[in-house]
């Protein structure tokens, strides 16, 4: 069946990177709630992530998972504005889209 580049974001790679943004953060001793109110989502969502229960259905790329990293030390340090997240996510969803693997 057709799927659209968007179907394949919204379901398996925005969470992908949800999951690994949230392991890095978790990495970086930030709370689940405060991670879940960050991603605005539940905490039972960041702890599926943790678990490694959802967002497992793309493989990033390294260069990806490098930006993920490099956020998640912005977010801690506070050197990238909150405001900024949004935007930050959507450059790398739309870069991983274009070259996801997809389980």
């Amino acid at each position: 069946m057709l799927s659209f580049p968007c179907e394949t974001a919204v379901w398996r790679t925005l969470p992908a990177i949800r999951s690994a943004l949230a392991r890095a953060l978790i990495a970086r001793n930030m709370s689940q709630r405060q991670i879940a109110e960050l991603l605005a989502t539940t905490e039972a969502t960041i702890s599926h992530y943790r678990k490694g229960k959802r967002g497992v259905a793309v493989d990033l790329k390294p260069d990806i998972l490098k930006a993920i990293e490099q956020l998640a030390d912005q977010l801690v340090t506070q050197s990238v504005p909150i405001e900024k997240l949004r935007e930050r996510i959507c450059v790398l969803c739309n870069k991983a889209t274009e070259t996801a693997v997809v389980c």
